[in-house]
């Protein structure tokens, strides 16, 4: 029995063959593998990244518990894992003698022709995945091995657009504050634009791994959000203006490398780094820096020179203004270029006060008498 609304499914689980079961593609806890992957290799990434030693050695020792079976939807004449994707592969590690081989993997102390007997056939609910969900995601955030960022990010996308739930209820079902899941969503579609854009894509990361969380934390600061075009602009999920598309693929290309252009990232950690990426994209010279390839550090240290010559520089303006107030005649003459200059003076100033306060749009022209 399946309920469309996203409530658990129910009833009796049935026995299900072991070679009829596949492992989920659209499952959140594998959407950084990529799509042309067989099933052998998501076995052997969900075996090297997931931990799964403990798993299949208690699997072994207590069998597969059927009091927590597996949640699959049918797809033709298989079987795919909505909810058990490490169980599944813990079993075929343990069931399958040619797959621990394979991977390299020793026999374990309990993978006895017996043990690969028992796990022929496994507990399972058939549903369907807009039924199954709420349950997926709740036990993905809370069991014991809870899902990234990124595929947190992935579970809400796919549960707001696909199904239509509203954000606030996706952030029930996860157990966490609408506003983080907000932030969540508003970083998978920043992403998304990024590759649909053609200016970054996952798969030319540096790492194996996403590191997901730091997109989510750069682009939760104002100076990062204006750089990419996220500021002012309005929507759930803040979508990126098709003008800075190349701003955000810079973005991306500083968060996680690119191995075609064999560019490490320069953001390391989400402390210093992002708040030094957010003062060099404030200065001009400092960016530049950044983008011909210097270190982060380099182009930091460029940001913190180009605020001292700004302040040295407004500080001298004063003094400098203050001895012309103190050599002026008791009666100024009238000169039109003196006047000219002493209006661009008061414009400048009002200028350099606003874009300091940040009142000052980006772009306004320059309303300077002699410019």
């Amino acid at each position: 029995m399946t309920s469309s609304t996203g409530s658990a499914p129910s009833g009796d689980p049935e026995l299900v063959p072991l070679a009829d079961l596949r492992f989920d593609r659209r499952s959140p806890r594998l959407s950084e593998v990529p799509s042309t992957s067989s099933e052998e290799d998501v076995l052997e990434r969900l075996w090297r990244e997931s931990a799964l030693e403990g798993l299949a050695a208690s699997i072994a020792l207590h069998g597969f518990l059927a009091s927590e079976p597996l949640i699959v939807e049918r797809a033709g004449a298989a079987l795919v894992v909505l909810d058990g994707n490490r169980r599944l592969a813990a079993v075929r590690v343990l069931a399958e003698p040619a797959v621990r081989d394979r991977l390299g993997i020793p026999d374990l102390p309990a993978a006895a022709a017996s043990v690969s007997a028992r796990l022929q056939r496994l507990p399972a609910l058939v549903s369907r995945r807009d039924a199954a969900w709420q349950s997926v995601g709740y036990r993905h955030v809370s069991g014991a091995q809870p899902w990234r960022s990124y595929a947190r990010a992935a579970y809400v996308a796919w549960v707001h657009e696909e199904l239509g739930v509203a954000i606030e209820r996706v952030a029930q079902s996860l157990g966490d504050g609408e506003a983080s899941v907000r932030t969540l969503y508003r970083s998978w579609r920043a992403l998304r634009a990024a590759e649909a854009g053609d200016v970054f894509h996952r798969e030319d990361r540096w790492t194996s791994n996403l590191p997901f969380s730091l997109l989510v934390a750069a682009l939760d600061r104002p100076g990062i959000q204006e750089y990419v075009g996220l500021a002012d602009r309005s929507g759930e999920a803040g979508p990126v203006a098709e003008d800075r598309l190349q701003q955000l693929g810079d973005l991306c290309t500083w968060l996680f490398g690119r191995r075609s252009r064999d560019q490490a990232p320069v953001v390391r950690s989400h402390e210093p780094d992002l708040r030094m990426l957010e003062q060099v994209l404030r200065s001009p010279s400092a960016l530049a820096a950044l983008r011909q390839g210097q270190s982060l550090a380099a182009a930091y240290a460029i940001s913190r020179d180009s605020r001292r010559r700004f302040q040295e520089s407004v500080l001298a303006a004063r003094h400098l203004l203050q001895e012309a107030q103190g050599a002026m005649p008791v009666r100024a003459p009238e000169q039109t270029e003196l006047l000219r200059a002493v209006d661009d003076l008061v414009v400048l100033v009002q200028r350099i006060r606003d874009e300091i306060e940040g009142t000052d749009p980006p772009g306004s022209p320059r309303l300077l008498t002699n410019s």
